[in-house]
């Protein structure tokens, strides 16, 4: 079921345990791009103006920060490293191409 508040995404290594999340960091952006869509050429609007950004959180620490660009037809991406993680990197990244997948297939 698709949440017009907020999406949030856990983040379980090999063994299944939580290591991390991904969550929005504003969620009244989702809001307001999810209405936009509403309205007939709305979303080609709303790409311009309303951009979400993801916070990827690692056993408590915000180690990556991941924004929606500005675009009217198709979805680009900026990914920011903001705290030290070598041993889960490709966990980590993984796990962000796996919620654009997603959330581009939302809307």
């Amino acid at each position: 079921m698709r949440s017009l508040w907020r999406s949030a995404y856990a983040i379980a290594d090999a063994n299944g345990a939580a290591v991390g999340s991904i969550h929005e960091e504003n969620p009244w952006v989702k809001v307001l791009d999810d209405l936009m869509e509403a309205i007939p050429f709305g979303d080609a609007l709303g790409g311009l103006f309303f951009n979400p950004a993801y916070l990827v959180d690692l056993r408590g620490q915000t180690v990556l920060r991941l924004q929606k660009r500005r675009s009217v037809f198709e979805s680009a991406f900026r990914l920011e490293k903001l705290g030290d993680f070598t041993e889960e990197e490709t966990l980590l990244l993984a796990s962000v191409v796996m919620m654009i997948l997603l959330e581009r297939d939302r809307g």
